[in-house]
């Protein structure tokens, strides 16, 4: 008889352990987000560095803090200021398979600005095609 079917039994609790913690870090990290002001910072910033544990979980954290600061413009700087520390305190994490490179907080953070920049380019080129159509009156081609 193999254990096949109890190794696979293994292997899908594993998995479903993982996603449940990364959706709880997910969730706090949340949390801790909309609770953050300049007078909670430091507090704050603690509990992050603490659920942030894998790299998948810190690609999460620098999307909801970029949303968040393009979202929130008058506590920009604060996220800056986050950003910052986040980069400074945060280790490397493991690089993903096929890949040598760690996988590090401002690496990440760049490609987020780039990819919003380029998503938002693209959106001001649709935008510029809308307007340089010709408009017919309603009920007539």
């Amino acid at each position: 008889m193999t254990s096949q079917p109890f190794e696979a039994c293994q292997k899908s609790d594993a998995t479903l352990v993982s996603l449940f913690s990364h959706t709880q870090a997910l969730r706090t990290i949340k949390g801790i987000l909309n609770k953050l002001t300049p007078e909670k910072f430091e507090r704050l910033l603690q509990q992050l560095l603490e659920v942030i544990t894998t790299a998948d979980v810190l690609r999460h954290t620098i999307t909801l803090v970029f949303e968040n600061a393009v979202e929130q413009p008058t506590y920009c700087a604060m996220y800056a200021d986050l950003c910052l520390k986040l980069a400074n305190e945060l280790p490397s994490f493991p690089p993903p398979p096929g890949s040598d490179k760690p996988v590090q907080f401002r690496q990440i953070l760049l490609n987020t600005c780039q990819d919003e920049f380029e998503g938002a380019e693209v959106l001001r080129q649709v935008c510029v095609c809308a307007r340089a159509r010709p408009r017919f009156p309603r009920g007539r081609l």
